[in-house]
């Protein structure tokens, strides 16, 4: 890796080793490079075949940083790694989970030889649950968060290449994670592992917009697809009213009514006017925003209806 005086910016003497791989992972990279970070790009022997063919004239990707190819397969290319990864500050690891432990360089390997290493993972869908060997791509993470719901006309959603979950949810939230588990490992002597999942930072990124659905909902009864506004959908908040209250012994008309004593209205009058909870719910961070709105568990945006 090259000496700190090589570099300048705010994050030169910052140490990162880069797993090669492909899209939002080569993005946080190049982001903490142009930032002046000392980066060293651990590419396969041979080409992956992963991704769209570029020349090295047009991988806009790989541009503030240098790398070298090791056989990651090979006792001598793992020891090899293994030295480099005991001088740095971070790694960054873009393969999906369980490929690292088996070449023997996963989080556990690492930290026990260097305690302040930050070990970032960046997958589609987490390192465990029932997705997490589950191939997929940007749209799939898009798509089950509700972002790409909102964006197009309902019949025909517009993916918007693959700059929102990929690099969005991915790239931009690892590079956070990245820098922050530094600024703590500094301080504590400590390091971590930073978990991204481009479906949840999608999720995340969607924030502000499923607070403005859950407004419209409340202001207005009608719920929105930003480009084309869609009925209120009362039969939906029947059902997931039943569902908040745990009533099953009340008929949905009754349990929207139940709900509205415990709610943030004193009183609720119509079935159409329970969408003013939506609000509610999202501050909370719990239940159900309803209405062709977004189901969260655990703070989680799991639907868009």
């Amino acid at each position: 890796m090259s000496t700190d005086s090589e570099k300048s910016g705010p994050l030169a003497g910052v140490k990162i080793i880069e797993l090669a791989g492909i899209g939002p992972a080569p993005l946080c990279c190049t982001l903490l490079a142009d930032m002046g970070a000392d980066i060293l790009r651990i590419d396969r022997n041979a080409p992956s075949g992963l991704g769209s063919p570029r020349t090295p004239k047009t991988d806009l990707l790989r541009r503030s940083r240098p790398s070298v190819s090791i056989d990651m397969k090979h006792p001598k290319g793992i020891a090899a790694l293994q030295a480099l990864i005991d001088q740095a500050d971070a790694i960054i690891d873009p393969f999906r989970p369980g490929v690292t432990e088996r070449l023997g360089v996963g989080p556990e390997d690492c930290m026990a030889r260097n305690p302040k290493l930050v070990y970032g993972r960046m997958t589609g869908w987490g390192q465990d649950g029932t997705l997490s060997q589950a191939a997929g791509h940007d749209l799939n993470y898009l798509a089950l968060t509700g972002v790409l719901h909102a964006i197009g006309p309902k019949e025909i959603p517009v993916p918007p290449l693959n700059v929102v979950a990929d690099m969005g949810g991915g790239a931009m939230f690892l590079a956070v994670g990245i820098l922050a588990g530094v600024i703590e490992a500094r301080q504590s002597g400590k390091g971590q592992v930073v978990d991204i999942a481009m479906t949840e930072g999608s999720a995340f990124l969607g924030t502000g917009a499923f607070g403005t659905l859950a407004r419209e909902i409340a202001d207005k009864g009608v719920t929105v697809n930003h480009i084309l506004p869609g009925p209120f959908d009362t039969a939906l908040l029947r059902r997931v009213a039943r569902d908040i209250v745990q009533r099953p012994d009340l008929s949905e008309e009754e349990a929207v009514q139940e709900y509205a004593k415990h709610g943030p209205m004193k009183r609720l009058g119509t079935v159409e006017e329970f969408g003013s909870l939506c609000a509610y719910l999202c501050s909370r961070k719990a239940g159900y925003i309803t209405a062709q709105g977004v189901a969260m568990d655990g703070g989680l945006v799991t639907a868009l209806y």
